[in-house]
This record gives structure tokens, C-alpha cells and sequence, in this order.
């Protein structure tokens, strides 16, 4: 994974998904945790291409809100966080997809991140929740 490869929004997204999952005491950092940071984004397009689409996204953010809060917590030991399989094998697929996008077309990468997690059954039931389809 090359983090430097992703646009400045990502790693941003990827800053705040950690930073989520630090403040919440999470053993790891999940698709919920990053999808959260992406709609957090004053400035990103996560969330208009989402409602542009019919998404719900207040009905999303509260799932995702939901599911963080039911994940376990790690106490009293200072462990550094880690990718989970499910989020890393997201964004080994954007990476892999990359390529073949238009180079005249940024925006389409920055948003690739959405289209991957609807693939990921994980995320899959959360999105089709707030009607992304």
C-alpha cells in the first residue's frame, strides 16, 4: 500500500479513520472508521456523490455511528492501530483500479474509495441501509 500514491483527501480520510479509532480505544481501523472520516470531510465529494445518488446519509451516519460503538475497546495498553484485513483489502483494490481510470479524471479516484466498499460485504449491508445501491 502507498499512501503517498492516494490524493491529499484520502490521506486525510485515512488520518481522521485513525484518529476515530484512537479516540474510541478500537484495537484496529475499519471501513466504518474511514468511511466516517470521508463523510467528515467538509470539502470532500464522499457525501454529495453519496446524496446525489439517493443515499441517505444521515441515515448512514447513524448506522456507522451504531456500529463503531458496538466494536470492542482496548483499556489500559498502548498498542499501536492497525489496518484491519477488510479495510486494507479495500484499499488494495482502489490501488489495483487506479491505473485504468482516466489521468484527466481526480475526481474519480478520490471517489474510488466508494466504490470498493459497496464491493465489500462488510460495508455492503451498511450502505444498502441508507439506500446505496
Amino acid at each position: 500500500m502507498r499512501i503517498d500514491k492516494y490524493t491529499q483527501k484520502m490521506q486525510e480520510a485515512l488520518q481522521g479513520a485513525q484518529d476515530l479509532a484512537s479516540q474510541a480505544n478500537h484495537p484496529d481501523i475499519t471501513n466504518e472508521h474511514f468511511l466516517s472520516a470521508l463523510l467528515d470531510q467538509g470539502e470532500g465529494i464522499t457525501r454529495p456523490l453519496l446524496e446525489k445518488i439517493g443515499a441517505n446519509v444521515d441515515q448512514l451516519r447513524e448506522r456507522l455511528r451504531s456500529e463503531l460503538e458496538r466494536r470492542p475497546k482496548i483499556h489500559g495498553v498502548a498498542s499501536d492501530l492497525r489496518l484491519s484485513n477488510e479495510l486494507r483489502s479495500v484499499l488494495d483494490n482502489a490501488e489495483k483500479e487506479a491505473p485504468f481510470l482516466d489521468n484527466q479524471r481526480p475526481m474519480r479516484l478520490r471517489n474510488l474509495n466508494v466504490v470498493a466498499f459497496i464491493q465489500n460485504d462488510d460495508s455492503k449491508e451498511v450502505l444498502q441501509t441508507a439506500q446505496v445501491d
